[in-house]
């Protein structure tokens, strides 16, 4: 996810069109076709593609922290 949303915004600095659609991969995005409707897809796609990132990195370290406990 990270890597998709660094070449995906260097993308969108340098001009170069970019496919904006959400994929299953990138975790949950909400009701997209509302946000393309308004015009608001090409911001929220990074927008919530780095949150998903943060959230699914703070999952990650709780669960270690969790399974660290057992051990």
């Amino acid at each position: 996810m990270s890597v998709f949303l660094i070449i995906s915004t260097s993308r969108f600095v340098r001009g170069i069109p970019q496919d904006d659609k959400p994929r299953w991969w990138m975790g949950p995005m909400g009701d997209w076709d509302s946000y393309v409707k308004y015009g608001m897809d090409w911001f929220l796609i990074r927008w919530l593609l780095a949150r998903n990132i943060v959230t699914f990195f703070c999952i990650i370290v709780i669960l270690v922290k969790v399974i660290s406990l057992f051990v």
